[in-house]
């Protein structure tokens, strides 16, 4: 589906992020992103309103994360914006004791959950880099900011609105729900799409006006998330992706967040495989830094969830997980693999 992104939304965007991260004319930021993705926004135009310089990252480089650290060092680049995918192979495999990255003043990311353990080892390699997560659909581009000061717990926020944008959270009654809440997430505000290009019935299905919103249009993400106490947001998964077993809808990302907390996983999904007793069993695809037992992983997660979150089983695969042309997870080709198991 074509998404009709407007000039003013995207510039609303850069303003934004031009203001938040303070990019400059002696800024080199590394695009990485294809032009296509709305990862490349800030890349090329935020580099061109404050005139700083674009860095141009193949994706061939991408898969030699050794050589993105050297590139890093070599073009003293100081503001990284990326998939999660490609820092964790950079703080897995990219000898980040051989190369110096001191040059990175914010290193911002969006797209995907990152593995914790991936990010700890990359905070610790660049001390002084500010670290941001950024969350939006692409209907949306960026609509939540988080800097991340110090990991706690095994998730991390998406953050609070910005860019002038609105949140609302839609309950499972259809109420528009306040304070702490769960549910599905609404955005209204200037970072809004005009809609879906030749599909309006698409578009319709997609905004609705809601009084919180003070009746502007409002986007439903399809996006299951949670806000605390605090106002701060948590991406919990897609609404589409939940699966439900023994009578109960269980989130896969809650599950592949303690997955990833394991200090040998490198990447994580978990998918339900049918059953006609219990409706769906757990099976989880890993890839891993060294090999571990499967009953290690599973203990693993029974120190962190409750027994019908945790999987019957584990696919552990050789090589990273199938991608999307935009660097997320593919969930679909990694259902492939999981259907090549044996029941």
């Amino acid at each position: 589906k074509g998404v009709m992104v407007t000039h003013n939304a995207a510039l609303n965007f850069v303003d934004w992020a031009s203001t938040c991260f303070g990019i400059g004319q002696n800024d080199r930021l590394a695009s990485l992103a294809p032009l296509s993705f709305d990862l490349s926004i800030l890349d090329i135009f935020a580099a061109v309103q404050n005139g700083a310089c674009v860095h141009m990252i193949s994706t061939a480089r991408t898969m030699f994360p050794t050589s993105l650290s050297r590139y890093i060092q070599e073009h003293a680049i100081t503001i990284w914006y990326s998939v999660p995918a490609v820092l964790t192979r950079l703080a897995s495999h990219g000898r980040l004791d051989k190369h110096s990255m001191t040059s990175l003043r914010h290193v911002l990311f969006a797209g995907e959950t990152f593995p914790v353990a991936q990010l700890e080892t990359l905070m610790q390699a660049v001390p002084d880099a500010r670290f941001h997560n950024l969350y939006g659909p692409t209907e949306t581009n960026v609509v939540s900011h988080f800097e991340i000061d110090r990991l706690e717990g095994d998730a991390i926020p998406i953050g609070r609105p910005c860019a002038g944008n609105i949140f609302a959270i839609v309950a499972e009654d259809g109420t528009v729900a306040s304070g702490v809440a769960t549910g599905e997430l609404l955005v209204s505000g200037p970072s809004l799409m005009q809609g879906y290009c030749n599909l309006p019935y698409l578009t319709q299905a997609r905004f609705v006006r809601l009084a919180r919103t003070e009746g502007a249009l409002a986007y439903r993400t399809g996006d299951r998330v949670r806000r605390d106490d605090n106002g701060v947001y948590y991406f919990l998964g897609r609404l589409d992706d939940m699966i439900k077993s023994r009578g109960v809808r269980i989130e896969p990302g809650e599950i592949e967040s303690v997955l990833l907390r394991h200090p040998s996983v490198e990447e994580a999904i978990v998918l339900g495989r049918p059953d006609p007793d219990i409706g769906h069993r757990l099976a989880a695809i890993v890839v891993l830094e060294r090999a571990v037992p499967d009953t290690e992983l599973i203990t693993h997660c029974r120190d962190f969830l409750p027994t019908y979150m945790v999987p019957s089983e584990i696919l552990q695969n050789s090589t990273r997980l199938p991608r999307t042309a935009t660097g997320k997870i593919d969930r679909l080709a990694a259902r492939a693999l999981l259907d090549g198991i044996p029941a």
